[in-house]
């Protein structure tokens, strides 16, 4: 088991605290390279690199990649200073036990310490597969919404799906190629690269203090 920080933005945030979001996908670095004998390649953390049949990729790919069941991750997001404690700009909730202690106003996720973290993420399975796999209940397992706005025929064919944000409607999966889009540029969804897909349990207490 490993302690590992994670980042989310905003409305990822608040759909881990709405309890909609119980999986992400995490793009897999490096990627396998697809070799001319129809076989993938795997560099491996030594430097070296070893082939692996298609089918058996992922199965093997999770021995190379940093999460595993069991891991702990604690959710770095924005902070910002309300002038008396810390302000979480996700949801705009404060916690007045922390002091500010940083001369800027606001602190990008990326440099929030684990001790202001309120979200531990306990990891329950780990795969490896290709980005356009993702079935319906893992697209909605992402954290996607039910527009309401949708109309009748949309909501009858299963097409009501999107983000915070998004105005357009859609499956589950469409909807989340968008949301992968929005998220990694025009055209990610179409690349379809090999990704680590971490499901997990949300608890809403900082790591340190989960037993």
């Amino acid at each position: 088991m490993t302690d590992r920080p994670i980042l989310f933005s905003a409305p990822m945030v608040c759909a881990l605290l709405d309890g909609r979001k119980t999986q992400t996908r995490r793009i897999m670095k490096p990627q396998p390279e697809l070799l001319a004998n129809g076989t993938w390649q795997i560099s491996n953390s030594g430097g070296g690199t070893f082939g692996v049949e298609t089918a058996d990729l992922p199965a093997i790919a999770p021995d190379y990649v940093r999460y595993e069941i069991g891991d702990r991750l604690w959710v770095r997001e924005t902070i910002a200073d309300t002038g008396n404690g810390i302000g979480y700009v996700a949801d705009g909730s404060a916690q007045y036990s922390y002091v500010w202690a940083w001369k800027r106003d606001k602190l990008p996720a990326i440099h929030m310490p684990r001790a202001v973290s309120r979200l531990t993420l306990i990891v329950t399975d780990v795969r490896v597969e290709r980005l356009q796999d993702i079935s319906r209940d893992d697209a909605i397992a992402e954290g996607l919404i039910r527009m309401p706005l949708a109309p009748t025929a949309a909501v009858k064919a299963g097409c009501d799906w999107g983000f915070e944000g998004d105005h357009r409607f859609g499956s589950p999966v469409s909807a989340y190629a968008a949301l992968w889009d929005h998220i990694n540029g025009a055209g990610a969804w179409e690349d379809n690269p090999w990704i680590v897909a971490v499901t997990f349990e949300v608890i809403k207490q900082n790591i340190d203090g989960v037993a």
